[in-house]
């Protein structure tokens, strides 16, 4: 079990045989839910796994066969399968979009916050991933703006390892924080990862390279800056 895993289970006070899990597979591999349940809550998510690595090891770290997906967690599997849909020509069953951030296609990028079970965060990630979560789709804010609006002008390195921790990827988009030069940073899920879901979302790239399925770029995905044009003015 990874350090981050362990770490989070025992702030949550959980044990790991408390612990079900259930895998998918999506454009860049795999994706994991962690819950726990009981007769009266019914399933809680704990986190959402990205990292191929963590994946790989659940059977290992939890001594058991994944579980079926519960009936309170299919919200969170339709949104997250519609930001990865296949199909060549659409995203969520709809026409693709050039700029999330304009009209109506923002909506199938945005998962209702209140649905998301942030309480389980620390106050300072808690607060953190709520601000990221105002990152409108198709714009980007930066590390160093974040931090300043949630009152920590200079707690960049902080938000980013709260962001680098966050529970619940793709619910809470990280993805669209990047450096102040433009340049990605870091991703659980890796930087190819953030690159496409950015390029979904209508963020443009300086180097001219676009990823298409989610394998081949033109130029590496660490190489690739974004516009800082496409900066969010809600952070």
């Amino acid at each position: 079990m990874s350090d981050v895993l362990n770490r989070w289970l025992r702030y949550l006070g959980v044990e790991p045989h408390a612990v079900q899990w259930y895998v998918f597979p999506e454009r860049f591999g795999k994706i994991a839910f962690l819950w726990s349940e009981d007769q009266n809550r019914g399933a809680m998510l704990l986190r959402i796994l990205i990292a191929q690595k963590e994946i790989d090891g659940l059977s290992q770290d939890f001594g058991k066969k994944e579980s079926s997906l519960p009936r309170q967690l299919e919200p969170f599997y339709a949104f997250i399968h519609g930001l990865f849909e296949t199909g060549s020509d659409t995203v969520g069953g709809h026409e693709p979009v050039v700029s999330a951030a304009c009209g109506d296609g923002a909506a199938r990028f945005i998962f209702p916050i209140d649905q998301i079970p942030l309480h389980l965060c620390p106050d300072f990630q808690r607060r953190t991933l709520a601000q990221e979560h105002r990152t409108p789709p198709g714009t980007v804010t930066t590390y160093a703006r974040l931090a300043a609006a949630c009152g920590q002008p200079r707690g960049a390195r902080a938000v980013a390892s709260a962001l680098s921790h966050n529970p619940f990827p793709l619910l809470i988009p990280c993805h669209r924080t990047v450096r102040s030069d433009g340049s990605l940073g870091g991703y659980q899920g890796g930087l190819a990862m953030k690159r496409w879901l950015l390029e979904r979302e209508g963020v443009s790239f300086l180097d001219g390279a676009r990823s298409t399925n989610g394998a081949n770029h033109e130029k590496p995905a660490e190489s690739g800056k974004v516009h800082l044009n496409s900066l969010s003015f809600k952070s």
